[in-house]
């Protein structure tokens, strides 16, 4: 059973409005190499307002020279 059933959790929403998935978790392929990505991947219009789509606590904010900008809360 599903983590979020279980716990009869909904799935939570976007941190931004008008943002899109274009990289989800699970197993992606980019340039032919199978990965494992643990989160996913938002775009959206340049200065959108990022929100957290779940409680939690801010533990990083800033850029990764293989992310690009992040915001992660645990």
């Amino acid at each position: 059973m599903p983590v979020l059933a279980r716990y009869n959790l909904s799935p939570p929403a976007l941190p931004l409005e008008g943002g899109e998935v274009f990289r989800p978790f699970g197993i992606i392929e980019i340039e032919g190499q199978k990965y494992f990505h643990r989160g996913i991947d938002i775009k959206a219009p340049a200065r959108s307002p990022v929100r957290a789509a779940w409680g939690g606590q801010v533990i990083r904010v800033g850029e990764d020279p293989l992310l690009g900008k992040v915001v992660e809360i645990d």
